[in-house]
């Protein structure tokens, strides 16, 4: 009795199983987000370089989007030209592979600058192929590393909100007053 009631649940889970894997197929495939290096003129490059670094940690616990940051790039580059100098992939495979990681549908880039004692931090999305921008978000904080560190995970929060928020709607555009009457023709007085 025990192993019909085991056969039973086996059977059962693997149909859950084979359904649920059915479903995952049909999922539309993530957009590829890749984070570009920043324009970070306020801030010394190794500071820069780890703001840069908590930005793409905060863009891929977003799960709906697969992200690829500069170091994983900068990895990935040097592991295949280790490859390539021992001789372990076949010609072209191993550009092939940091080709196919540097495609991407959107484009992060990010601006740190300092305005009047002040960092403001912005970040923009756009697509990759055409450079329309999507979304954009921006913050002010006092001229301290340690602030700016502290907003990231809002900043891009308010980057995924914008970028899901629909377009503003247009305003329907006013038609133009309706033109003047013609005057009536002036009789011209002969002389």
């Amino acid at each position: 009795m025990k192993t019909a009631k085991w056969h039973a649940l086996c059977v059962a889970l693997a149909i859950l199983a084979i359904a649920a894997a059915a479903q995952a197929g049909d999922a539309p495939p993530k957009k590829k987000i890749m984070l570009g290096a920043f324009a970070a003129t306020a801030l010394p490059p190794d500071q820069a370089r780890a703001i840069e670094n908590l930005v793409c940690a905060d863009l891929a616990a977003n799960r709906s989007y697969d992200v690829v940051c500069p170091d994983d790039v900068g990895a990935v580059i040097k592991e295949q030209q280790l490859k390539m100098g021992l001789g372990a992939c076949p010609e072209g495979d191993c550009m092939n592979v940091t080709e196919k990681m540097m495609e991407s549908d959107l484009t992060v880039r990010g601006t740190i600058d300092a305005v009047g004692g002040k960092y403001v931090f912005t970040l923009v999305i756009a697509e990759t192929g055409n450079d329309r921008q999507l979304a954009k978000a921006s913050v002010e904080t006092g001229q301290n590393v340690e602030k700016l560190t502290g907003r990231i995970k809002g900043l891009v929060g308010d980057l995924y909100k914008n970028l899901a928020a629909p377009p503003p709607e247009k305003k329907p555009e006013t038609p133009p007053p309706p033109a003047p009457p013609p005057a009536p023709p002036k009789d011209e007085k002969k002389k």
